[in-house]
């Protein structure tokens, strides 16, 4: 201790309820290991004065958990964040600042931009494609053709180049 008492320090680390580092811990090129997480209170690295965030394994699938009020928040300096598949060779997703990107198979299907985004694909509604009065659907490279409905009772369906074409091909 340095105050010539003489005290006797612990080396049993093991049973010792409240082990303290004065300094930083060097795991000396080794690993920390902890088993599967079985509860709440077993084999997790925990963080904050409340444990709040928790990094587990339970034996099939791993964690990273925010368990108190606040948010996880995932943050970078760099140019952003990656997700990939388990064999890390095509992505799951891509956020950064000025974006994010969804992928399937890599390829990528979804993408945030400045005024919107872009879904390239199919898109499968399985309920009601809702959109709010004068929003329009527009089709044709130059948005051509347009199908809204305004506030009230007026539905439009305008060609604003060619004629308007209303076909029926059964026999």
């Amino acid at each position: 201790r340095g105050d010539s008492t003489f005290q006797t320090v612990t080396t049993d680390l093991v049973n010792d309820t409240s082990p303290q580092l004065g300094g930083n811990l060097d795991v000396n090129t080794k690993n920390i290991e902890f088993g599967d997480s079985a509860s709440s209170s077993d084999d997790r690295a925990k963080f904050g004065a409340g444990g709040d965030l928790q990094i587990y394994h339970n034996g099939s699938d791993s964690y990273v958990a925010e368990t108190g009020d606040g948010k996880l928040i995932l943050s970078t300096y760099g140019s952003g964040v990656d997700v990939y598949d388990s064999q890390h060779s095509a992505y799951a997703a891509k956020f950064s600042r000025l974006g994010q990107e969804l992928y399937y198979e890599n390829t990528k299907r979804f993408e945030t931009t400045s005024n919107g985004g872009t879904l390239t694909g199919q898109l499968t509604v399985t309920s009601h494609l809702l959109m709010g009065d004068g929003d329009k659907i527009k089709l044709g490279d130059s948005a051509d053709l347009e199908f809204y409905h305004l506030t009230g009772a007026d539905s439009y369906l305008d060609s604003n180049s060619g004629q308007l074409y209303v076909r029926s091909n059964q026999n």
